[in-house]
């Protein structure tokens, strides 16, 4: 199971590193409202204080995998972030939603901080931490749990919504997230 974990975050650094290395250095700003001069990380400000958005993937519960999806809405708590250097804001997000697995069905759940890192107008980094869970009442019993959650992800900024790559030790996903 952690060897499909690794390729898969392996397949996605590299897909980000070849379109990074492969793409010009400045681009068209998305939104009017945000400014850019075309030096990463340090001068792309995106105006939105919102994001939400679904994501389908492989979810983990103990040792099962399945598939699941998962809703999420979240509100900037921090604009300029940590790092004066940087655009790093930081936003505030729950998520949410079924993981099937071996004919049962756990509700997923997370609370945590997700720490962006605006490189330009398509690509933003994210870290997130937070606590995170599952429930269920099914055949492998009434069950509530409750864990530390951290992860990695991207999102890659497309016309009017934007891609959302996620990895954790109980998710792996793809999906929309819109800006507002």
């Amino acid at each position: 199971m952690n060897f499909h974990r690794l390729s898969a975050l392996s397949v996605l650094v590299l897909l980000y590193a070849g379109i990074s290395v492969a793409a010009p250095k400045t681009y068209p700003v998305a939104n009017p409202g945000a400014t850019s001069s075309g030096e990463d990380y340090k001068s792309y400000h995106p105006e939105n204080n919102f994001t939400f958005g679904g994501s389908g993937g492989f979810g983990l519960v103990d040792t099962h995998g399945g598939f699941t999806l998962i809703g999420n809405i979240a509100a900037k708590v921090v604009k300029d972030g940590f790092i004066p250097e940087i655009v790093n804001p930081v936003f505030l997000e729950a998520e949410f939603g079924p993981t099937f697995v071996s004919g049962a069905t756990f509700w997923m759940y997370s609370t945590h901080m997700r720490w962006d890192f605006v490189k330009d107008s398509k690509w933003t980094l994210f870290a997130l931490g937070g606590f995170g869970g599952n429930f269920g009442s099914n055949r492998y019993g009434d069950r509530v749990a409750l864990h530390p959650r951290f992860g990695v992800g991207a999102f890659y900024a497309l016309d009017t919504v934007d891609l959302r790559f996620e990895f954790s030790h109980e998710l792996i996903t793809v999906g929309v997230s819109v800006p507002f």
